[in-house]
């Protein structure tokens, strides 16, 4: 149980959830044992990469922890350093067989350079971009993004999506980096006493509280922006259809995050944007 804590294994469940939509979404083939252990074989690598990165990530924040998050198993003393130290291996060493079994199925040595650069970037955000403000926010929203990539990636070395496919593709990939984005901005407002005890340099530590909730009151209000001119196309054939629930719902989950800032109830800004997102999936797979 304190291994699942450890490695946040809600953050892997929605992300297995976004690869597996993608899937349905895109209409990806899986009517080969290849392609069925590719794609199973990619998922593992992906939540593999994301629990080293959740492991690392608690290991470098300690000191902030203590503060701002105590319930984290590493701070509580019930998973050790060294413990942690060999689960990061562990993590790496499953990703490394996963992406050799999806090249064994399908070729393309391009899983490597994903896998390499995400495990860089995610050492590097942890040991570095984190303690900058927005950068790091924009590393962890390019990282989700990339879960719809990696998903497409086997139909893509084969063949083209078609037009309408290919459409629902890049709303897919927009929606993960805009709402993760905006997400992230949220956290670094709830992690304000951490990151300012521990020295980091996030957004609301530069500017202050106040100037920080009014930057992301405007990207929550950009991404309701963004999020409007993607699924208007859809639902202006026809305004009543069974996407339209889940766009209403997705839409009013960003402004209720926004409400929920003003109101200084910051953890459930965060979350709403976590569910909010799922709804927005829902609808372009309706479409």
């Amino acid at each position: 149980m304190h291994f699942l804590h450890l490695i946040r294994w809600g953050n892997l469940l929605i992300a297995a959830g976004v690869y597996t939509a993608t899937c349905v979404i895109l209409q990806l083939p899986i009517n080969t044992t290849s392609l069925f252990w590719s794609h199973g074989a990619q998922i593992v690598m992906l939540l593999s990469v994301m629990a080293f990165g959740n492991i690392h990530n608690d290991l470098h924040d300690l000191r902030t922890d203590k503060v701002i998050k105590p319930d984290r198993p590493l701070v509580h003393g019930f998973v050790s350093t060294p413990m942690a130290r060999l689960y990061i291996l562990n993590t790496l060493l499953l990703a490394l067989i996963a992406a050799l079994v999806v090249i064994i199925n399908q070729g393309g040595t391009d899983i490597f350079i994903w896998l390499i650069a995400t495990v860089v970037a995610l050492w590097l955000y942890n040991r570095l971009f984190k303690r900058l403000p927005v950068v790091g926010n924009i590393i962890v929203a390019a990282l989700t993004a990339s879960v719809p990539i990696l998903a497409a990636r086997l139909a893509l070395m084969h063949n083209h999506l078609e037009p309408h496919i290919s459409t629902k593709w890049h709303m897919l990939i927009c929606m993960a980096f805009l709402f993760t984005f905006c997400r992230e901005l949220v956290k670094d407002i709830s992690d304000y006493d951490g990151d300012k005890a521990a020295g980091f340099q996030t957004l609301p530590v530069v500017v202050g509280i106040n100037r920080a909730v009014a930057i992301s009151l405007v990207v929550h209000m950009l991404v309701f922006l963004v999020f409007s001119y993607l699924t208007y196309p859809f639902l202006s054939r026809q305004p009543w259809q069974p996407a339209t629930i889940p766009v209403l719902f997705t839409a009013a989950s960003l402004l209720f995050s926004a409400g929920c800032l003003l109101t200084n109830h910051i953890p459930a800004a965060s979350l709403a944007l976590k569910i909010g997102l799922l709804p927005g999936v829902l609808a372009v797979y309706l479409f």
